[in-house]
């Protein structure tokens, strides 16, 4: 069976192979290169680190969701609470223990902005640290890929593997566009309402409620507005976040996909049997001057294909 990267050739247990009449197929650096993560050099690990970091923002994103979901929950069971207790209350008593509750919510959700705005600024910068590996890693390929001294069938293989991975960063550009404008739309429509206040009714509003049951309006169906309000803000972050997240693993195949096309583009084919081989073997054998030569010849090709 072939025993080259191509599956295609004999290099480099026979050489010149016998199927290409070439050398140093699928050799680089220094190695036999048998799978396309044994390419590795600074760019490769930039990506891998990339990658990995990729990960961990991600995961970070799925806790955001998850503690934005748990106070949204936390939020509507408040406010179904009061609104029950309000509804229930028929004596001064009652009445107080729902500004008593109101007071208590207040306080329990005081910092509710400064959380969820930090929070936004957080998902925003989630994901950042991978452009400088995507912007190195997108430098460095040919696309479409050539190489004037390609000849064999290894080569040709190497063009087919390359022009299907094009293709597939093409696809991915444009999915990313797609995540990235809509997560803009939803950071658009987040941050003009990230207030969120708990304002109570003034003193003498307060007091005619305990005492008389009115402006119940004013004491109790204003400040169920004030959580309905923050439970639609803390929806459109977790929306937000969402967006984040199609965004981030939209970078990650893109980045996945161009490690690859690079990796690939590595890895050299057959190259051509220099044809004054024979020519300086007989002038080896008849005391020839091998300087004449440069002493290159069987040389392999560590370049990139």
């Amino acid at each position: 069976m072939p025993a080259c990267f191509w599956i295609l050739c004999h290099c480099p247990d026979q050489e010149p192979c016998a199927e290409h009449t070439g050398t140093g197929c699928s050799f680089l650096g220094g190695r036999f290169i048998s799978a396309e993560d044994q390419v590795g050099d600074a760019v490769t690990r930039e990506c891998e680190a990339a990658l990995a970091q990729l990960d961990r923002d991600s995961q970070r994103l799925d806790q955001i969701k998850a503690q934005l979901e748990a106070r949204k929950a936390e939020l509507e069971r408040d406010r179904q609470d009061l609104d029950q207790q309000a509804a229930a209350a028929s004596t001064r008593a009652d009445r107080q223990a729902v500004v008593n509750r109101e007071r208590e919510i207040e306080r329990k959700y005081r910092n509710l902005e400064t959380e969820v705005r930090d929070l936004v600024r957080e998902i925003d910068n989630l994901g950042n640290a991978s452009m400088t590996a995507m912007t190195t890693v997108s430098g460095r390929l040919l696309i479409p890929y050539s190489d004037p001294s390609g000849y064999c069938e290894c080569y040709q293989e190497k063009l087919r593997q390359l022009a299907r991975l094009a293709t597939s960063i093409t696809a991915e550009l444009a999915t990313l566009a797609a995540a990235t404008a809509a997560f803009n739309a939803a950071k658009a429509a987040a941050i003009p309402k990230l207030r969120i206040t708990f304002t109570l009714a003034a003193g003498i509003f307060l007091a005619l409620f305990i005492i008389l049951g009115v402006p119940q309006g004013l004491v109790v169906a204003a400040f169920i507005a004030l959580l309905f309000a923050a439970i639609t803000v803390i929806g459109l972050v977790i929306q937000l976040a969402s967006r984040r997240s199609a965004m981030l693993a939209s970078r990650k195949r893109l980045l996945a996909l161009r490690l690859s096309y690079y990796r690939i583009q590595q890895i050299p084919t057959c190259q051509p049997v220099d044809e004054d081989d024979d020519d300086e073997e007989d002038d080896d054998d008849h005391g020839g001057d091998e300087g004449d030569h440069g002493g290159e010849n069987g040389q392999r090709r560590l370049g990139g294909g």
